[in-house]
């Protein structure tokens, strides 16, 4: 698997040592509604949820055995080295689609420091990904370009918030590999591009799914006013 499936796998590592393969819930539909972990039907409060296996922590224990509090992440991305609230959170930065290009800053020992789980953006090779959304045959490639005869590694990413990765053809009848693409969530209450973890939201219980588990997507739940990670097994 790549280094971004790393992510999608080692997302969870962080907070709850487990990773593709491990302890994981079934994502969410994109764009529906769920009630986040540690809280009940209606309520609007509660424990932070897992993680997405793209990266993303699910939930790190403190000292005194709480959750991460999403909601202390500083609005602005705080510098490095510097004083951080409350050990164990998690906070991402920026606008990238790709979840795993976004800064990840993680309070560690009272300080921020770079959370490398989760922010490890690998380039696409130069010419790989098509101008405009692509469809049909593709050929799979490692994050180097190297040709393989697996899925391939390689994410593309476009405007307005699509993800494509070149899969090969699992049905019967199939041609071969061919490009698969996951287009934002349906819901409007879904950004059309990932949240950022600690960032505002509005309505409690609405989780929202973006690109591929383990390849720079993730999974995201609206909870105490802010989004938080949702666990999503690997491909």
């Amino acid at each position: 698997m790549s280094s971004t499936t790393r992510i999608a796998g080692t997302l969870v590592v962080l907070w709850v040592a487990q990773a593709c393969g491990g302890t994981t819930s079934s994502p969410p539909e994109r764009g529906s509604t769920v009630t986040p972990p540690g809280e009940t039907s209606g309520e609007t409060s509660g424990r932070q949820p897992g993680a997405p296996e793209s990266g993303l922590p699910t939930s790190a224990p403190h000292s005194s055995g709480a959750p991460p509090d999403l909601t202390q992440c500083p609005a602005e991305e705080p510098a490095l080295d510097t004083d951080c609230p409350a050990e164990g959170i998690v906070c991402t930065y920026g606008d990238g689609v790709r979840v795993d290009c976004r800064h990840a800053r993680r309070c560690t020992s009272s300080t921020w420091v770079v959370d490398d789980n989760v922010e490890d953006c690998h380039p696409v090779p130069a010419a790989y990904c098509p101008a405009s959304i692509p469809e049909g045959p593709c050929t799979p490639v490692t994050w180097d370009g190297q040709a393989i005869d697996s899925s391939g590694q390689a994410v593309c990413d476009y405007a307005g918030g699509t993800t494509c990765v070149c899969n090969l053809c699992r049905t019967e009848g199939c041609g071969g590999p061919a490009w698969e693409c996951a287009t934002p969530p349906a819901n409007p209450q879904c950004p059309p591009v990932a949240p950022n973890l600690g960032q505002p939201c509005t309505t409690s219980g609405v989780a929202c799914k973006y690109g591929f588990p383990c390849q720079g997507g993730g999974n995201f739940v609206c909870k105490t006013g802010v989004w938080y990670p949702l666990p999503s097994a690997c491909f």
